[in-house]
C-alpha cells in the first residue's frame, strides 16, 4: 500500500519503464538504470514520509513545550511549559542581565556546537542576539531572566509572551541542557563569558559526554 501510495514500482510489475519524474536521467553519462532508479525514488519516498511523520509529531506537544510548524498548518495554539527547562543560577541571572543592557540585545542564545578551539570536541557557547526575528526559531526555547515578588524565577505562564530578553536554548542544545542549571564563568580579562552546565545532582556537564 504504501509503495502504490507514492507511485514506487512494485516487484509485482514485468514490465518496468523509467517514471516521467527520471525522463531524461543519466548516470555517468549512460541511461539510469532501474535499480539507479529505485533507488534514488526510495531514497524520496523516505524522505516525504520523514516530512509526513514530522507533520503528525508536530500536532503533538513535544518536550520543547511548543508546536513545532514545519510545514504544517498551524492548527493548534502553542503550549506553554509548566515549568522553564533550565535553572539559572543568581550570578548567571544578574551577569545576563547586565551584558544585555549593555550591549542592547535582545536576549542571549545558549548553543551546542562544535569547539573553535578544540578539534573534534563540541562545547557550549553564548551568542547575543541582535534580531530575534531572524535568530529565534520555533524550536528555541526562552527562560526568564526576571524573578517574581518573592525571588522565586519567574515562571513560562508569566514569561512566555511578557517581550522581555531571555536566555534561549537553541534546539540542538535542548535535549543535552534539559533539567539542568546554568551557571557562567566570566574573564574580565580577557572578556570571555563559559558556560558551566550543572546536572540535576549538581555535577558539571561535560559537553562531550
Amino acid at each position: 500500500m504504501m509503495r502504490r501510495l507514492f507511485n514506487v514500482p512494485t516487484c509485482h510489475q514485468r514490465r518496468w519503464s523509467p517514471p516521467a519524474s527520471m525522463a531524461g536521467f543519466q548516470v555517468h553519462g549512460k541511461p539510469a538504470s532501474r535499480t539507479w532508479v529505485e533507488r534514488e525514488e526510495g531514497h524520496a519516498t523516505r524522505a516525504r514520509l520523514r516530512r509526513g511523520m514530522a507533520c503528525l509529531s508536530s500536532q503533538q506537544p513535544g518536550l520543547h513545550g511548543r508546536i513545532s510548524s514545519g510545514s504544517c498548518r498551524r492548527s493548534m495554539s502553542k503550549m506553554i511549559p509548566r515549568k522553564a527547562a533550565l535553572k539559572l543560577t543568581p550570578k548567571a541571572r544578574e551577569l545576563f542581565k547586565k551584558l544585555i543592557a549593555a550591549t542592547s540585545a535582545e536576549g542571549i542564545m545558549l548553543k551546542y556546537e562544535l569547539s573553535t578551539k578544540e578539534a573534534l570536541r563540541m562545547a557550549f557557547k553564548f551568542d547575543l542576539i541582535k534580531d530575534s526575528k531572524v535568530e529565534i526559531t520555533e524550536q528555541d526555547e526562552g527562560v526568564s531572566l526576571e524573578v517574581m515578588e518573592d525571588g522565586s524565577p519567574k515562571p513560562p505562564s508569566e514569561s512566555w509572551d511578557d517581550n522581555l530578553p531571555k536566555l534561549y536554548i537553541h534546539h540542538d542544545a535542548f535535549m543535552k541542557v534539559l533539567g539542568g542549571t546554568i551557571d557562567v564563568d566570566f574573564n574580565k580579562e580577557t572578556g570571555d563569558l563559559k558556560p558551566i552546565l550543572l546536572d540535576r545532582e549538581g555535577h558539571e556537564m561535560d559537553p562531550n559526554a
